[in-house]
């Protein structure tokens, strides 16, 4: 690009034609196109790298929890559920591994995301292993043509509500207003 671009616009339309001009223009930045912007959201992610790489089991699922809240949130602002979460795992060395788990049924809950996120992690995690970097990505989102269970929603309600009052505490007094336990 930056060969065509130091070409005179003359020069180009000489050796191209009109297709020339157009060429000149993309390799210099001139583009009157509308900008087309992808909206769909395909995964919701968060990752985090400790300062040092971490052996401290309770501090890594301290942040699972952490990113698990905030993969749910995120989630519930697009509105949207996912069926298949994967967490990310680096270790000492920059090695990096997923693992992934597909719910039965679409879903925004952080304990829905927190617990199988745990636990993947701790079938992955050898004694003595260090970590670099874990991250949780919830994919897969609603299909509008299927329905997960028919009693889903109704089960459901009282949970949605729960998430939502603790969205709208965090909106109003800021992320550490509140927090979930790890139950």
């Amino acid at each position: 690009i930056g060969e065509l671009a130091r070409i005179s616009e003359e020069e180009m339309l000489q050796r191209f034609g009109e297709h020339g001009r157009h060429l000149y223009e993309l390799s210099n930045g001139i583009d009157e196109r509308d900008v087309e912007l992808d909206e769909e959201i395909k995964s919701v992610s968060h990752e985090y790298t400790f300062d040092e790489d971490s052996r401290d089991l309770a501090a890594i699922e301290d942040v699972l929890l952490h990113l698990s809240q905030k993969v749910s949130r995120r989630l519930r602002k697009n509105e949207l559920k996912g069926k298949t979460l994967t967490v990310k795992i680096r270790l000492k060395g920059f090695e990096t591994h997923t693992r992934a788990h597909t719910f039965t049924e679409r879903t925004n809950f952080v304990e829905d995301i927190y617990h199988p996120a745990k636990e993947i992690f701790s079938k992955f995690y050898k004694k003595g292993m260090s970590i670099r970097l874990i991250g949780v990505r919830m994919s897969n989102f609603d299909d509008p043509y299927v329905q997960d269970s028919l009693f889903g929603e109704l089960r459901d309600e009282k949970k949605e509500k729960i998430h939502r009052t603790m969205d709208l505490i965090k909106d109003k007094f800021g992320e550490d207003a509140i927090h979930r336990g790890k139950g």
